[in-house]
């Protein structure tokens, strides 16, 4: 038994190997960008908000970045920024006691009005978890790395 074209089997091979990890590529890039679209959505503050009374600065959306792994269409998900900009995703992902000095209240604005408070609570919101999810666990998971 010969094999005459071997050498073109070889090549048709090759060819159809990269426009399958092209395909793989693309497919992953566009589930990452779902996933982070879903994440944003659920940002608190906004005009959308599922939050009332949270203003929006923008920071925590432009914050959320997806980089391209070694494995074809593998992505990871991720929050990058300065550390105020991490500290805060974190704080409304999980919720955080905000205190004073000792023997200092705090003081800000609220809706126009001004507040004076020992403490303030922020509750735990799960934005970044909860957009993941509603993304569509299976399929991500197996494609997409998420760091937080």
């Amino acid at each position: 038994m010969s094999f005459d074209n071997l050498g073109a089997w070889q090549d048709a091979l090759k060819k159809k190997a990269k426009s399958v990890s092209a395909m793989q590529n693309r497919i992953g890039k566009v589930l990452a960008e779902s996933a982070v679209l879903e994440i944003r959505s659920r940002l608190p503050g906004g005009s959308n908000s599922r939050f009332e009374g949270y203003a929006s600065t923008g920071e925590l959306s432009r914050s959320l970045v997806i980089t391209n792994q070694r494995n074809p269409g593998a992505y990871k998900v991720s929050l990058k920024g300065p550390p105020f900009v991490m500290m805060k995703g974190m704080v409304h992902e999980n919720g955080a006691i905000i205190t004073g000095r000792p023997g200092k209240p705090l003081r800000f604005q609220v809706k126009g009005k001004w507040v004076t408070t020992y403490r303030v609570v922020i509750r735990k919101k799960n934005w970044f978890r909860d957009g993941w999810l509603a993304a569509g666990q299976k399929p991500l998971q197996r494609n997409i790395r998420v760091e937080w």
